[in-house]
């Protein structure tokens, strides 16, 4: 989608983004292996949602997993 900035038009591409809900027993290693990202990205999107610890997420915590280039 385009976006005026002083003038100037960039177009922007749209990540496409879904929601992983998290299941008992599933840590966001296995998370990011499933969706094929980096555990780092995986952490930083959604770390209000996880906390300072990201080994300890909870069943039922809604994560968003979006494409990354």
């Amino acid at each position: 989608f385009p976006v005026t900035i002083r003038g100037q038009v960039l177009k922007l591409q749209q990540m496409d983004t879904r929601i992983h809900v998290v299941k008992k027993g599933e840590t966001l290693s296995k998370i990011s292996k499933k969706y094929s990202m980096p555990i780092d990205v995986l952490y930083q999107d959604n770390i209000d949602v996880i906390g300072s610890d990201k080994n300890t997420i909870i069943p039922g915590q809604k994560l968003v997993i979006r494409d990354w280039i």
